[in-house]
């Protein structure tokens, strides 16, 4: 019983004005014990043939539709009210952020400098870098000699990684075109309502098509008010590359690596974002967590709460009293209609009109 106290002293309540019109129920049944009460104390001529005298359960029932009557209204009123629990706090984190990466798919991405290689590598690590952002909406754009768009911007995450693991070299002419990956990125985000809007370019090599020039890509990204993350990959000097042979055989090679870190450190500094170098694995899963601390500045945090209403188990019980009282005053006490019958007040002297 005291927890089902304590449990009402804790409720709380969603139109609690409501609760303001409790007297209705009960000024009702003032009403109606003293509407009794007057007309059981005026006798009528000739009704002395017709007085019981003595209490039987019916006597002693008579009001009972009337209190039956008043609960099941007070209930409506308190059901009005919405009387609930609190069930929990939810915490959502909302960051109106839409990013791009833009992925350099060429062929010195097989260079295995990183483990097993860096294509492998890359998409392994932006495949993590995804799941760290749940919220946000992501896109896909990978790039050689051209540039595609692999995912538009979605919040189905799980397709996006679906997608990003079934990026396969080759299908497009090799090269390095640095400022038609990053131009395609920025018009993908073009129309974006969002906040705040990022491209994440990561790269392994020099510009060398020109159908976009990197510099007007840029420019375009400024105008846009889209940062731009860009990332060299590649260890310093040289790194191991598989060649296929003038006999068609695999043979592995050590070549120079050039990234052109001073252009991509452009870009980053022109559009507010910043240039890493990702000299291994552990560099570039700890660029990529850097990035994503950098990109929680715009977080929204939104409460909500959740509750256990408990107004449809009054408005049910309400219901229930109501057909209790029906079936008192029309079944159990057989009460006449109104013109030959008046229900008195406990303790008075039925009586029945002739």
């Amino acid at each position: 019983m005291n927890v089902l106290i304590d449990r009402w002293l804790n409720m709380q309540w969603a139109s609690p004005w409501w609760l303001l019109a409790l007297i209705l129920p009960t000024a009702w049944l003032g009403w109606s014990y003293w509407t009794q009460a007057r007309r059981a104390s005026i006798p009528l001529p000739g009704s002395d043939s017709f007085t019981f005298h003595g209490k039987s359960w019916r006597i002693l029932l008579i009001n009972t539709p009337l209190w039956l009557r008043w609960l099941a209204l007070s209930l409506v009123v308190v059901a009005l009210a919405r009387p609930r629990e609190m069930k929990g706090e939810d915490q959502v984190e909302t960051e109106s952020i839409d990013m791009m990466l833009a992925l350099d798919i060429s062929g010195s991405m097989n260079a295995m400098d990183f483990q097993p290689n860096r294509f492998v590598a890359a998409k392994q690590t932006g495949k993590e870098f995804i799941d760290l952002r749940p919220n946000d909406r992501i896109g896909l754009v990978v790039f050689s000699a051209q540039a595609f768009t692999q995912s538009p911007l979605t919040l189905d995450h799980q397709v996006l990684k679906l997608l990003l693991d079934g990026v396969q070299q080759g299908l497009i002419e090799n090269g390095t075109a640095i400022g038609l990956g990053l131009a395609t990125a920025v018009l993908r985000l073009k129309d974006s309502e969002a906040v705040s809007k990022v491209v994440i370019l990561l790269t392994d090599g020099v510009n060398n098509r020109f159908e976009i020039n990197p510099v007007d890509a840029m420019q375009l990204a400024k105008q846009l008010g889209i940062r731009v993350y860009t990332i060299g990959m590649g260890t310093n000097g040289e790194a191991e590359v598989p060649k296929t042979d003038f006999a068609g055989n695999t043979i592995i090679v050590r070549e120079p690596v050039e990234i052109d870190e001073a252009l991509l450190g452009e870009i980053a500094t022109a559009t507010g974002g910043k240039y890493y170098r990702a000299t291994d694995l552990e560099a570039l899963n700890q660029i990529y967590q850097e990035i994503d601390q950098l990109e929680t500045t715009k977080m929204e945090v939104i409460k909500y709460v959740q509750y256990r209403e408990w107004y449809w188990p009054l408005a049910l019980a309400a219901f229930c009293l109501l057909l209790l009282e029906m079936l008192f005053r029309y079944a159990v006490l057989r009460v006449l209609p109104e013109s030959s019958f008046e229900p008195l007040s406990s303790g008075a002297t039925p009586i029945i009109r002739s």
